[in-house]
C-alpha cells in the first residue's frame, strides 16, 4: 500500500513584517515564537523565505531571514 501525502505549496509572497539576522545557535521555533509570538508558526517564516527544509533557515548564522505580518 502506498501513502500519499499532501504537498504543501511554498508562496513567497505576502506583506512583510521585518526581516532579521539569524545569529548563532538560533532555531526557527524560537524565531517565531519571539517574532510571531507563536512557535507553531515557523512554517509561515518558512514559507516567507521559500524554504522547503526549515532547518537550513538556521544552519548559517548571519543569514537574513524574512518574517511575513502574522495571519490568524
Amino acid at each position: 500500500m502506498l501513502r500519499y501525502r499532501l504537498r504543501r505549496l511554498v508562496s513567497a509572497t505576502g506583506p512583510t513584517l521585518t526581516e532579521i539576522e539569524v545569529a548563532a545557535g538560533e532555531r526557527i521555533d524560537g524565531i517565531a515564537a519571539r517574532e510571531l509570538g507563536n512557535p507553531l508558526q515557523w512554517w509561515r517564516i518558512a514559507d516567507a523565505n521559500a524554504a522547503l527544509d526549515p532547518a537550513q533557515l538556521c544552519a548559517r548564522p548571519g543569514r537574513r531571514l524574512i518574517v511575513p505580518v502574522p495571519q490568524p
